[in-house]
């Protein structure tokens, strides 16, 4: 089967395809502005104001090793992956170049979505009252 195009029809295509990328390109800025943002306010928490009672306690530290584990783990991966690029990038192989940054992009992507996930896990632990008191920690 042959498709053929007509000059036109090629061009909307290319601007259509260039407008989907450069919103896709903003979202994903928005992301990684919005994303850090929450994730360091959540680390700033001091959870143990919030009067939580031994199970919110018990919950919110199992929450807080699983985060860490996670957050240890990846972080290990992208400290390697950009240590290996800083090596290469001055003359290495163009393809490994960009499979180590969209590792390292996918990683840090994975973080910012686990840390996310684990303020609201431990966020729908508490009572109306301790998120009234949670949102006037939060910066």
């Amino acid at each position: 089967m042959n498709v053929t195009f007509s000059f036109p029809q090629l061009f909307a295509l290319r601007s259509a395809a260039g407008l989907m990328r450069s919103r896709f390109l903003f979202l994903l800025s928005g992301l990684l502005i919005i994303a850090p943002t929450v994730w360091s306010e959540s680390r700033s928490i001091d959870w143990t104001t919030l009067n939580l009672n031994p199970s919110q306690e018990s919950q919110i530290e199992q929450l807080e090793t699983g985060w860490k584990k996670t957050h240890q783990e990846v972080s290990g991966q992208i400290d390697k992956d950009q240590t290996e690029m800083k090596k290469i990038l001055p003359s290495g192989d163009t393809q490994r170049i960009r499979l180590l940054q969209n590792r390292i992009s996918t990683n840090k992507m994975y973080l910012m979505n686990e840390s996310m996930d684990t303020f609201l896990k431990k966020r729908e632990l508490l009572t109306p009252t301790q998120r009234n008191q949670l949102q006037k920690l939060l910066p």
